[in-house]
């Protein structure tokens, strides 16, 4: 059985940010539930909202 969370980070924050931060989440989850985590980071995309901003 798993379970997959899909985190979105803040605009404005770096790569290396983004690496910390879902390191520190997968530890947290790994140590509270006792259970393998699995991380993927992907680039950011660019989106636009339906104004085309």
């Amino acid at each position: 059985m798993g379970t997959e969370i899909d985190v979105m980070f803040p605009d404005g924050i770096t790569a290396d940010q983004r690496i910390v931060l879902a390191e520190r989440y997968a530890q947290t989850l790994s140590d509270r539930y006792n259970v393998l985590v699995d991380v993927a980071i992907h680039r950011p995309t660019v989106t636009r909202n339906m104004w085309g901003g």
